[in-house]
């Protein structure tokens, strides 16, 4: 059987909205203003917001096959794309390319008996559309059940460069492991003076992830720098005012040199983070000092986003949790102090 649209949402992560585009399925984690705000600022962040960085699709069926047709375009400073494909927890296929002389596949897997979860993790770094997603006549397709819901900010890392594996980008991890539904609105080359925040929430998030400023503290003054992350701060805080704000500092780049500025940014950023109330997790400390966890200097290797990963669930466990707690507190009607 096709599964229709109706039938694609329910099981789909990371997503504002899918729609049907040209007999496709397409997929989008920026709503019509940010993306007008986009178009009409930068070019590249325009095609970026377009990416299905962090999109997954969720389930778990009795189908023993599962086939697609898939195709990628809006290529920006990346072009390799490739799908994971989980069958319980064990990764089956890992499909794609690393140019764009391949824009497009199909995927046409035969699965085990019985009940399974599936996940299928999307390319960060281009457009990505599907047609004739299909299971066999008659399969249960079940939604997979998601306890805290997040929206996640950031620049190219948070993004997923430079993970050739997309189910092992730090963020990808991090939604797997605390079990979010989530929409991941990272930009490659985003800073606090991008403005995309607007003045709309984009959803009703348990908490909020920053992680934003290396990309500010590469290209413009520190006084600029510490201007713009505090309008940014302020911004987030009175839009979603009430919701926990975490702030992850930049990690460390593989630069000559840049030890003293870098850390004097990254303390400035903390500073501004922690006037609005941000819980800090000290982005320095995530990543090895080692170039050899870094694919071009700045960005982790799926190496280093496994050393990002365990180094931020040692911070971010305990936080989740009481998140978590307090959420459900509030549900059963319990006074939160």
């Amino acid at each position: 059987m096709k599964l229709t649209l109706k039938d694609i949402k329910p099981i789909t992560l990371g997503t504002l909205d899918i729609t049907e585009c040209d007999g496709n399925v397409c997929f989008s984690r920026f709503t019509d203003n940010q993306l007008e705000h986009y178009k009409n600022t930068n070019e590249s962040f325009y095609k970026k917001a377009k990416h299905t960085a962090s999109i997954l699709m969720d389930f778990t069926t009795d189908s023993e096959t599962l086939s697609f047709h898939y195709e990628v375009s809006e290529a920006a400073t990346r072009t390799l794309h490739y799908f994971d494909i989980y069958e319980n927890d064990m990764m089956i296929l890992h499909i794609g390319a690393d140019t764009l002389e391949v824009t497009g596949g199909d995927v046409n897997l035969k699965l085990g008996r019985g009940m399974k979860r599936i996940r299928i993790y999307f390319p960060f770094s281009q457009k990505t559309v599907l047609r004739d997603f299909t299971l066999d006549d008659g399969a249960a397709v079940i939604a997979s059940e998601r306890q805290l819901d997040a929206l996640i900010l950031g620049d190219s890392i948070t993004q997923g460069y430079d993970a050739r594996y997309p189910s092992l980008s730090y963020v990808n991890l991090m939604t797997e492991r605390y079990n979010l539904n989530y929409v991941n609105q990272s930009i490659g080359g985003e800073g606090f003076g991008g403005g995309v925040i607007g003045g709309e929430r984009v959803c009703d998030p348990d908490f909020i992830i920053v992680a934003l400023g290396i990309n500010d503290w590469a290209s413009r003054p520190f006084d600029t720098v510490e201007r713009d992350a505090d309008d940014y701060f302020k911004k987030l805080s009175e839009l979603y005012e009430g919701t926990p704000l975490i702030f992850i500092s930049p990690i460390w780049i593989n630069r000559e040199g840049n030890d003293t500025s870098l850390i004097a940014t990254v303390e400035m950023l903390e500073s501004v983070a922690s006037s609005y109330g941000a819980h800090i997790i000290h982005g320095l400390d995530l990543v090895p000092h080692d170039k050899g966890m870094y694919s071009d200097g700045t960005h982790p290797t799926d190496l280093g986003f496994n050393e990002y990963a365990n180094r931020l669930f040692a911070r971010l466990d305990g936080l989740v949790e009481l998140i978590k707690k307090t959420k459900e507190e509030k549900a059963n009607g319990l006074t939160v102090l």
